[in-house]
């Protein structure tokens, strides 16, 4: 059984969480992607192979990954920066209309010859039948690099809390971080990690969020509680943040460096 913790002080949730938003000035920098679902029907199997022949219908397109909390944190009213990685493709002008009616500032920095990262899924109308992802994970270098430098700096400037949403998919360098937290100062950083990779992450600025990625290492961490809790106490430990929420099925909880997870009493 999981030991209890000494008096947890953290205030009660307010009656609205999501109230406070609407005058936070918010910079999310990461992997952007375009997420796009085809739906249509399924009337027949394909002669060339055991496959679904599906007639499309109806598309539908809207910013994924880090674009989709920049179109989460708009829609939650906040003034709501983006700094992403993209192609000179049409996905890509797709993604600026995208944003431009969610209401989202872009500060994209376009790569020749990088596509755009877009998840295309394919549907009969009532659940996916396949899903194709047209993406680079190759790590942003050279002008890019410095381009995306630029644009960090440029957004984490006008913004109260940063958001650094990695994917994997090339924008999170140690370069784009660390320009990241110098820019930030001493205002809060909130970082969803694809891995925990960061060794140098200040003390009391971070909230990790674990996911399986970081936690179910195992195939007892998300059923067995006290597993989970030992790595999400190691991860706190490396990463030397104030507080890891880890995600399971029943609910968050929070852990730190010397204490168990607790349930959770602030919206994560």
């Amino acid at each position: 059984t999981v030991p209890p913790l000494p008096g947890d002080d953290a205030p009660e949730a307010p009656a609205d969480p999501c109230a406070a938003f609407g005058a936070l000035r918010v910079c999310v920098v990461g992997d952007v992607m375009l997420d796009r679902w085809i739906w249509g029907t399924v009337e027949r199997v394909s002669p060339e192979a055991p496959v679904p022949v599906v007639v499309q219908g109806r598309v539908v397109e809207k910013p994924g990954g880090a674009g989709n909390v920049a179109r989460g944190c708009a829609a939650l009213g906040a003034a709501t920066t983006v700094v992403g990685l993209v192609g000179d493709d049409p996905e890509h002008a797709t993604l600026r209309r995208l944003f431009g009616e969610a209401g989202v500032t872009q500060r994209l920095v376009v790569e020749a010859g990088r596509p755009t990262t877009t998840k295309t899924r394919l549907g009969d109308g009532r659940r996916p039948v396949a899903r194709l992802d047209r993406e680079v994970t190759d790590r942003a270098a050279g002008e890019t690099a410095l381009g995306l430098v630029s644009a960090v700096r440029a957004g984490v400037a006008g913004a109260d809390v940063v958001i650094v949403s990695d994917y994997g998919k090339g924008v999170v360098t140690p370069e784009v971080f660390a320009a990241v937290c110098e820019a930030a100062g001493d205002r809060p950083v909130l970082v969803d990690p694809k891995a925990v990779q960061q060794t140098d992450w200040p003390q009391g600025r971070l909230l990790v969020r674990l996911t399986g990625e970081q936690v179910r290492r195992s195939p007892r961490a998300d059923t067995d509680l006290p597993v989970a809790c030992r790595r999400a106490r190691r991860c706190s430990r490396r990463t030397a943040c104030g507080s890891s929420p880890m995600r399971r099925r029943r609910g968050c909880w929070r852990s730190t460096a010397d204490r168990w997870p607790t349930p959770c009493t602030r919206t994560c």
